[in-house]
C-alpha cells in the first residue's frame, strides 16, 4: 500500500478528530471554567476545606480539593472532565480508523454536536462526572478491541477511571457491568456458556468491589459525615402513596409542626420532592423534615416497607408518574451566558460566602459570542425537537441495542450493545428512584445513546457500501469459469 492510498483511508479519520476537536475547542470557550449550581459550590466549599459529607459525592470533592491544591484554581474539575470526554471522542475516532468504519468517524461529528450532550457539559455536578468518565472508559475498551493489543494498560485503566465513576454515583453501579463485561471479554478464549457465566460473575462482583472501594474511601479515608439522603426518596414514596391511596402512612416523627393532608397534597407533585422537604418557597414551611436521629431513619425505613407492602399499586402508580415526568419533561437549567450571575446565585443558596474566595477562574476570550451561539442551538433544539426530552433517549437505547445485537459479528458491535445497555442499566432503575424529573439524571443515558448510534450507523454505512461490492465480486468470479 503506497503513502497516498494510506493517507486516503487516513482522511476520514483525521477530518473526524478535527472536525469533533473544533466543537469542543468552541464549548470551551463558551463554558469555561464552568458553570457553579448550588450543588457544585456546596461540593467546592468542601473541597477547599477538606470536610465531606455524603449529601455530595465525597469521592468527587477529595478528587477536587487534590486538583485545587495542585492547580491553585478551581477551574481544574471543569478541564478534567471536558478532556475526558473529547478525549473519549479522539479514541473512538481511531478505534473506527482500526476496524475500518469511516462512516462512524463522520458521525462522530453530529454526536459532539449534540445540544443533549453539550447542554451540560460545562457543568460542575456528579451526572457530568460519571458520563464523561464511562465514555472514556467505553473509548479505551473499543481502541484496545481494534488494536488486539494494550489490555492490561486498558484494564487497569478502566478500573481507575470507573472506580472515580461509581464513587460518585453509588446508583450507576448496574450501568458498570455491561463496561467491565467488556473490559474481561479478551481475558476469556474459551467459547460456550461457560464464558458467558464466568464473564457476567465476575463483571458484577467488579463492580460491588469498585463500589464497596468508594464508599471505603469515601467514609474511612475521607471520613464523610453520613447524610443519609435515602430517607428523602422513602418521604418522597410515603408522601405519594399517601396521596394516592388517602391513606396516611407518614410516621410521626417525619412530620412538621404545620403538618396537614391538605398541605401534603399541595406540597406533593410528581415532577420534584423539594416542596416536600427542602423548602425551595422560603415563605412555606414544607409539610415534611429530613433527620440525622438513628432511632428515627429506622422508623422512617420501617414505614417505607410496610407502606409499599400494604399499597404496590399505589407506590407503583406513584412511581410511574415520577418516571413519566422524567422521561417527557425538559426545562433549562444552565445558561452560559449568565455565568456570573449564577455563581452569585448559588452563593446565596448556599448561605456561605467563603466560597467566593476561591479561584474559580475566568472566562476565555469571546465566551459572550460562543456561548450565546451554544445557547441559541440548545434553546432551538429545545422548542422545536425532542432531542432534550428522556422517552427519545429511551427509544434510542433500546433501538441501538436490538440494532448491534442483529450486527454482532461486525467490528465494534459489541461496543455497541455494552454502550445500549450501561445505558439502560442506568436510566431504567430511576423508576425506582428519582427524585425528581431532572433532566441531567439521563446524562450518561443520553451520551451512551449517542455513541452506540455512532457505531451502529458507521456499521450499516459500511455494510451499504460493501454489498455491492460482494455482489461486483461474486459476478466476475461467474463470469471467469464461463469465459475460460
Amino acid at each position: 500500500m503506497t503513502a497516498a492510498s494510506k493517507m486516503r483511508q487516513f482522511c476520514p479519520t483525521l477530518l473526524g478528530i478535527g472536525g469533533v476537536a473544533l466543537v469542543f475547542a468552541v464549548v470551551a470557550v463558551a463554558t469555561a471554567p464552568g458553570i457553579y449550581s448550588p450543588d457544585s459550590l456546596g461540593q467546592l466549599l468542601q473541597a477547599q476545606r477538606g470536610v465531606y459529607s455524603d449529601g455530595h459525592p465525597p469521592l468527587m470533592a477529595g478528587l477536587w480539593s487534590v486538583l485545587l491544591r495542585v492547580s491553585g484554581t478551581a477551574a481544574s474539575l471543569y478541564w478534567l472532565h471536558l478532556g475526558l470526554l473529547s478525549s473519549a471522542f479522539g479514541l473512538f475516532a481511531l478505534a473506527f480508523r482500526r476496524s475500518d468504519l469511516p462512516g462512524a468517524a463522520w458521525l462522530l461529528l453530529p454526536a459532539a454536536c449534540s445540544p443533549a450532550i453539550l447542554n451540560f457539559i460545562g457543568v460542575l455536578w456528579k451526572d457530568v462526572g460519571l458520563a464523561v468518565s464511562l465514555a472514556f472508559c467505553f473509548a479505551c475498551i473499543a481502541l484496545s478491541r481494534a488494536t488486539r493489543a494494550g489490555q492490561i494498560t486498558t484494564l487497569l485503566v478502566v478500573l481507575v477511571v470507573s472506580f472515580y465513576a461509581v464513587g460518585i454515583r453509588y446508583n450507576a453501579a448496574p450501568a458498570l457491568v455491561p463496561l467491565l463485561w467488556l473490559l474481561l471479554l479478551p481475558f476469556f478464549g474459551w467459547p460456550g456458556w461457560r464464558r458467558s457465566v464466568g464473564m457476567a460473575t465476575l463483571a458484577i462482583a467488579g463492580t460491588a468491589l469498585l463500589l464497596v472501594g468508594g464508599r471505603l474511601v469515601s467514609y474511612q479515608l475521607l471520613d464523610a459525615k453520613r447524610i443519609h439522603l435515602e430517607q428523602a426518596i422513602e418521604l418522597y414514596d410515603l408522601a405519594g402513596i399517601s396521596v394516592i391511596s388517602g391513606a396516611d402512612v407518614i410516621p410521626d416523627e417525619a412530620k412538621r409542626a404545620n403538618f396537614s393532608s391538605q398541605a401534603l397534597r399541595a406540597a406533593y407533585s410528581p415532577n420534584s420532592s423539594s416542596s416536600l422537604i427542602f423548602r425551595p418557597d422560603p415563605a412555606i414551611l414544607p409539610p415534611l423534615q429530613l433527620t440525622e436521629n438513628p432511632q428515627y431513619l429506622t422508623i422512617f425505613h420501617r414505614a417505607w416497607e410496610r407502606a409499599i407492602i400494604n399499597n404496590p399499586w399505589a407506590y407503583l402508580s406513584h412511581r410511574g408518574a415520577v418516571f413519566v415526568s422524567l422521561l417527557g419533561s425538559f426545562f433549562a437549567t444552565v445558561d452560559y451566558r449568565q455565568q456570573s450571575a449564577t455563581f452569585e446565585a448559588g452563593v446565596v443558596v448556599l448561605g456561605d460566602p467563603a466560597v467566593k474566595s476561591i479561584d474559580v477562574g475566568r472566562p476565555m476570550f469571546g465566551q459572550r459570542i460562543a456561548a450565546s451561539l451554544l445557547m441559541a442551538v440548545i434553546n432551538w433544539t429545545a422548542k422545536h425537537t425532542y432531542l432534550l426530552f428522556g422517552w427519545a433517549w429511551l427509544l434510542v437505547l433500546v433501538a441501538t441495542f436490538v440494532a448491534a445485537i442483529v450486527l454482532r459479528k461486525r467490528p465494534m458491535a459489541e461496543v455497541a450493545i455494552g454502550l445500549s445497555a450501561s445505558g439502560l442499566l442506568y436510566l431504567l432503575p430511576y423508576f425506582f428512584v428519582a427524585p425528581s424529573a431532572d433532566f441531567r439524571y439521563l446524562y450518561w443515558s443520553i451520551v451512551a445513546a449517542n455513541l452506540s448510534t455512532v457505531i451502529v450507523g458507521g456499521i450499516l454505512v459500511h455494510v451499504t457500501v460493501e454489498f455491492p461490492k460482494s455482489r461486483e465480486s461474486q459476478a466476475r468470479k461467474e463470469v471467469v469459469p464461463e469465459a475460460g
